[in-house]
């Protein structure tokens, strides 16, 4: 199992510092793997993905992610 543990300004707009933990199994963390590897399959489809194209794809993403503000919840990142 594991937990992260960060902490977030204002996650529900309120004006104080909270804690979330999220917990997740290491189940689910292997199924959300999956699924990342077979969307990037996918969208590539007909193209043979190398493990390199891939961690160099899943790089960039996090660059990306760091960016757009590490703090900011992913729902309002992707609208």
């Amino acid at each position: 199992m594991l937990i992260f543990d960060k902490n977030v300004k204002k996650p529900l707009g309120g004006n104080s510092m909270e804690d979330i933990k999220l917990t997740i199994t290491q189940e689910k963390r292997e199924e959300t793997i999956d699924k990342i590897l077979e969307l990037i399959e996918e969208e590539f489809r007909g193209i043979d993905i190398t493990a390199i194209f891939t961690k160099r794809l899943l790089e960039d993403t996090i660059k990306t992610l760091e960016n757009r503000c590490m703090e900011t919840v992913l729902r309002f990142i992707n609208k």
